[in-house]
């Protein structure tokens, strides 16, 4: 993100104005009056216990509601004083307040209707130096330094906490006072420990997509306060020393469950939330023959109520769900689990699936799309092109060294049918061959992996057809149609539209008179009850698609009257219209039913995935989700130098899944000639051509060793965390072997 070097934000700094200057200039600084009076934003003051925002600061300008050192507001959001804010990707999203210097504060007007003891926790982020602040109540500080180390980023969020501090009731003023610069600080959370209720950890359970909230890591506090149990004492004996009942449980997994339920217990949870429509699944298990309910509460109101009936077992789970439940953003919020109208169950957890914005699933909307060129060919392989298509340099010579073409070698283990080539022998001393993708046997053996790892869809590239590269795509379409019958995986049509001369009537003769009929097979991809059809290419800012708005307007408004759901593959930067895309061109975007944004070449390592990730791909979900078109990202394996064993890809789906995107395009299945494949690649030199590490690398390039199906491999886990079927995780969780 356009964030700050520390020499950076020192340098931008300007210097304090004398105090006797800030209310003079005030009025034409900030458009206030010099003596405005201090009142609460937006109107009316936070209630404690609670959370209060630290954008939410008390209107009434410099020296009364905030003091900060430089003039305007360097983040530029939400509000026009000298406050410097930022959008936020903490749970919860909304915003923060961020480069901050020593001595700057900021005051807010609070109502606490009944005197309690507090437990402050300030939410912080600084990428290297930590911080320290502290928080007055009237004028008095109330927590002395609360100090922080670095957390490894401007979004990376830590939580510092002071307890034991003494609200009466009343009227209040709040002030959080900056003891030192360089952090970024979100909100100040108030919670009531005046009969010790505190998270379980110390940090806020998080409910955002895919994660899941242990039953046994209720708050901690009193009977009364964090829980109702109707018996003392943990029946189970394990994990807590409360009187709730906890056993360790033999659910896949492991790890704990709580048990001997009886009607009329609950559970209690501090949470943060991120907005969304969820899908609430409870893994229960009884061996009872009654039915029970389970109860779901946020902040008071019921969410809905889970009937659990026997399931065979005690240690015998299943999943039970509330679907689309709507859930706001919001920090230090009570989620409680009410066990009633019997009880007689054991909870091991609850999972919570954003349900893809509200749009209904299909074969793109929650779903793993991979590219496919299917665009290799060998003389020897009967097809029409005769030629060693994307091979090599000259299509009429034998693939070597001198026509390399490629980035990686393929893992070839598995093919039945490859053509030798004029490369050396692979280092293991086997012949140096090559797949062609005419070959039936080919596109079969690509399917089977796309089903046995995961991928739901394949984007079968569909290039210019009327030049000498038709009839071979053509054949090779129906090809892919057969394979994807054969191994259950779906596909649809994507017209890269690249360098196509005469695109415009020729791209909708394609469809009527060839493509439109793969329709018909059960294998074809439908969303929301219609075909898909992608067109990658429109708004390019390049001499290679040189269309007008007009023009390509036309052509997705032709499209969509064809009753097909259109997938735009368009420029990074789409919605600004600068960089890589052509100004004008947001109402074609726009007329798309999903946008999948190129990124291939735009990152290259996992600082950029997060740049990325905080300073573009939150806005396009804004802007997509205000118009109800669908979020298909792009995630990519990465060329030489920049998988870090797989760190680079997993960072991308993470960041994707938490951002809620509708689905996500991996780029690609098999581009071995820009080193984005995702196919099964060489492990290491004994797989590959001897004499080549300089120009093809091998999936243990950094030093770790990597199975040929590793990135397969974590294509399926980044899927299963789409889905909800993993819990959210920055942590890959997939092994390179």
């Amino acid at each position: 993100m356009l964030h700050r070097s520390l020499a950076a934000s020192t340098a931008l700094r300007r210097p304090a104005l004398p105090s006797g200057l800030v209310g003079a200039l005030c009025c034409c600084l900030w458009g206030h009056p010099a003596f405005a009076a201090q009142a609460p934003f937006p109107g009316t003051p936070p209630t404690l216990p609670g959370t209060v925002q630290a954008e939410d600061y008390d209107t009434g300008g410099e020296g009364i509601a905030f003091h900060d050192t430089t003039a305007g507001n360097s983040g530029g959001q939400h509000r026009s004083d000298a406050v410097d804010i930022e959008t936020t990707t903490d749970a919860g999203g909304g915003f923060d307040v961020g480069w901050i210097d020593a001595g700057e504060w900021l005051a807010y007007t609070v109502n606490v209707p009944a005197a309690f003891t507090a437990a402050i926790n300030a939410r912080v982020a600084s990428l290297s130096t930590g911080g320290s602040l502290h928080v007055e109540i009237d004028g008095q500080n109330v927590t002395g330094a609360m100090s922080f180390a670095a957390t490894g980023g401007w979004q990376t969020w830590t939580t510092v906490t002071r307890t034991g501090v003494a609200l009466s009731a009343g009227v209040h003023v709040v002030r959080l006072a900056m003891d030192s610069g360089a952090f970024n600080v979100n909100w100040v959370q108030f919670s009531d420990v005046t009969n010790g209720r505190r998270p379980f950890g110390g940090t806020n359970s998080v409910i955002a997509n895919g994660s899941v909230l242990q039953a046994e890591n209720f708050d901690l506090g009193n009977e009364g306060i964090a829980y109702h149990d109707a018996t003392a004492g943990n029946t189970g004996g394990q994990y807590r020393t409360s009187d709730v009942d906890i056993e360790t449980c033999g659910d896949a997994g492991g790890g704990f469950n709580v048990g001997w339920i009886v009607d009329g217990e609950w559970l209690q949870y501090t949470v943060d939330t991120e907005a969304g429509t969820y899908d609430i699944t409870a893994r229960v298990a009884s061996a009872g023959t009654a039915i029970g309910d389970l109860r779901v509460l946020l902040d008071g109101a019921v969410l809905g109520t889970i009937d659990v009936g026997p399931t065979g077992g005690w240690q015998t789970y299943v999943d039970l769900s509330l679907r689309g439940i709507t859930i706001t953003g919001g920090t230090g919020r009570t989620l409680r689990l009410e066990m009633v109208n019997g009880g007689d169950f054991n909870v091991n957890f609850l999972r919570f699936t954003k349900t893809s914005g509200g749009k209904p699933p299909g074969d793109v909307v929650g779903k793993i799309s991979v590219g496919y060129q299917g665009w290799f060919a060998a003389i020897e392989d009967d097809s029409p092109m005769n030629a060693w298509w994307h091979w090599s340099q000259d299509w009429s010579q034998r693939p070597s060294i001198a026509q390399n073409t490629i980035h990686a070698w393929p893992d070839t283990r598995e093919y039945a049918q490859l053509y030798a080539t004029q490369y050396p022998n692979l280092g293991n001393g086997q012949p140096a061959r090559l797949f062609s993708s005419f070959d039936q046997s080919t596109l079969d053996l690509h399917f089977s992996w796309m089903s046995q790892y995961g991928i739901d869809t394949a984007a079968l590239q569909r290039f210019n057809p009327n030049g000498i590269e038709g009839p071979i795509r053509d054949a090779i379409t129906a090809k892919v149609r057969t394979a994807a019958e054969t191994h259950g995986v779906k596909f649809y049509v994507m017209y890269d539209v690249s360098g196509w001369t005469n695109m415009q009537p020729e791209i909708k003769n394609d469809w009527l008179a060839k493509m439109s009929a793969h329709t018909a097979s059960p294998a074809y991809a439908r969303q929301d009850g219609k075909p898909v059809v992608a067109i990658w290419g429109f708004g390019f800012n390049d001499d290679n698609h040189p269309w007008t708005a007009a023009t390509c307007l036309d052509v997705v408004n032709w499209f969509k009257g064809q009753g097909v759901y259109v997938i735009g593959g368009v420029p990074t930067h789409w919605r600004d219209g600068v960089s890589d895309s052509r100004p004008g061109f947001l109402d074609v975007y726009h007329a798309f039913n999903m946008i999948s944004p190129w990124m291939v070449g735009r990152i290259g390592n996992v600082g950029d995935v997060d740049n990325f990730f905080d300073a573009v791909q939150q806005q396009d979900l804004a802007d997509l989700n205000a118009r109800g078109i669908a979020y298909q990202p792009c995630v990519l394996p990465g060329d030489t130098g920049q998988r870090a064993h797989g760190d680079f890809m997993w960072r991308q789906f993470y960041d994707l899944v938490r951002l809620g995107a509708h689905g996500i395009y991996i780029s690609m299945f098999d581009e071995y000639n820009e080193g984005n494949q995702i196919a099964k690649t060489a492990e290491d030199a004994s797989m590959s051509p001897t004499g080549t590490s300089s120009t093809l690398f091998t999936l243990n390039q950094d030093g770790t060793s990597c199975s040929s199906d590793y990135y397969l491999r974590l294509t399926h886990d980044g899927g299963r965390m789409l889905k909800g079927q993993m819990p959210l995780t920055a942590v890959r969780p997939t092994s390179p072997r």
